[in-house]
């Protein structure tokens, strides 16, 4: 997992990578949440982020990306395999450095899952550590709530581990409720 929490620049302006233990462990100040986003922002500015599969905070000098950050990546590069698009050129002709993902790349993604054998579907879920029959339960359904969290641009939106992502693979969160409701009525009924 090559992303942002995986790599350091001291003050040297020397670049290192992380290996994932010192990373999990959060031991250097840097990694800390509490790292501000204008610092982090100057050793990782917006010009190194791969454009289409980084997510949109990366771009954003108000806000310090995160391992929500890091997942989004995760999707988009398991999308862009899935389904052979090219998310550099798509976010190009969005006019963005990343992707936002309409009703037709879910279609696309759909019925790409659809056709998968169920023998490969078992693998995955062997791959991934999750149970194959939470994962295929109203497969593909399920899998492609979990993309468009996982793609959504709002952070907020994105599973905050990837312990929860793995929960979500066979356990989807439920749909979102309106906080508000706005009710129109005709005269006196």
């Amino acid at each position: 997992g090559l992303g942002p929490a995986s790599l350091l620049i001291d003050s040297s302006d020397r670049v290192h990578y992380i290996g994932t233990d010192m990373v999990l462990s959060q031991q250097s100040a840097l990694l800390k949440e509490a790292t501000p986003a204008a610092l982090w922002h100057r050793l990782f500015p917006a010009d190194r982020f791969a454009r289409g599969t980084s997510a949109p905070e990366c771009f954003d000098p108000n806000l310090r990306p995160d391992i929500r950050a890091d997942l989004y990546a995760w999707g988009a590069l398991a999308y862009s395999l899935l389904t052979g698009a090219d998310l550099t050129k798509m976010a190009q002709e969005q006019g963005r450095p990343w992707v936002t993902f309409t009703e037709a790349h879910w279609a696309q993604l759909e019925k790409l899952l659809a056709q998968l054998p169920r023998n490969s579907l078992h693998g995955w879920a062997e791959q991934l550590g999750v149970d194959p029959e939470g994962l295929l339960a109203d497969w593909p359904r399920n899998i492609l709530a979990v993309f468009s969290l996982l793609l959504n641009a709002d952070p907020a939106r994105r599973p905050r581990s990837t312990a929860e992502l793995l929960t979500w693979f066979v356990d989807p969160p439920p749909a979102p409720i309106a906080g508000l409701i706005a009710l129109h009525t005709d005269g006196d009924t």
